[in-house]
């Protein structure tokens, strides 16, 4: 089990497309992101009726864990994360992805983080 100060867990909604962007960024190998609670088939086929309260959050927060789905994804196929997930009780599951760096990449990252531009 992951140390709990290596465990992220993202908050849904506008904007967890680039928190886990940016932790997939930062995150060091064996870090645990907890993408999604719930049941993932499920909740992104989830229709809104236009009228009913709340249907414009609820529409964004369902087109944010589809765009953030399919990124961790790419980001498994890629091979910077891999993908588990823990049953919680019947029907309600943890979504993880650990975060996977190979020995180089590391130093590439902080390479290109310290480059300056060159035309100021």
């Amino acid at each position: 089990m992951p140390e709990l100060d290596r465990l992220t867990v993202l908050e849904g909604g506008a904007g967890s497309l680039v928190e886990f962007y940016e932790w997939v960024k930062d995150a060091l190998n064996g870090d645990v992101l907890v993408y999604h609670t719930g049941d993932l088939a499920f909740d992104r086929q989830v229709t809104v009726e236009p009228d009913a309260p709340d249907a414009a959050s609820r529409e964004l927060k369902i087109s944010a864990l589809n765009a953030v789905a399919e990124a961790v994804r790419r980001s498994a196929k890629a091979r910077e994360v891999s993908l588990t997930q823990q049953r919680l009780k019947p029907g309600v599951y943890q979504y993880r992805a650990t975060r996977i760096r190979q020995g180089h990449e590391r130093l590439v990252l902080e390479r290109f983080s310290r480059v300056e531009p060159v035309f100021a």
